[in-house]
């Protein structure tokens, strides 16, 4: 997962995707363990595998639904030269 991360990022920020992907696997592990121990204390041991499963389930939705509203990335610099001709060209009539 972080070589996918190193490799997706670009260079000017790859630094900063990498360290919050490391921040965000921390966060999962120091609040996942002790609420799966607490559903295990609560229930059944298979509750525990079912907790985490449910948790990640929820965080994969949210990050799908928060990777939608965020805004495309920009074309390549060559389609914009292109696309700004284009409207160039039809201004200029």
């Amino acid at each position: 997962m972080a070589d996918a991360v190193s490799r997706l990022a670009p260079a000017s920020v790859r630094g900063e995707a990498t360290g919050l992907q490391s921040s965000a696997q921390s966060a999962g592990f120091a609040l996942g363990s002790p609420i799966v121990g607490v559903v295990i204390d609560a229930s059944v041991p298979a509750g525990g595998f079912a907790a985490a499963g449910l948790a990640g389930l929820a965080a994969a939705l949210t990050g799908c639904l928060l990777s939608r509203r965020c805004p495309s990335p920009r074309p390549p610099t060559s389609a914009r030269r292109e696309s700004a001709r284009r409207t160039d060209a039809t201004h200029v009539q």
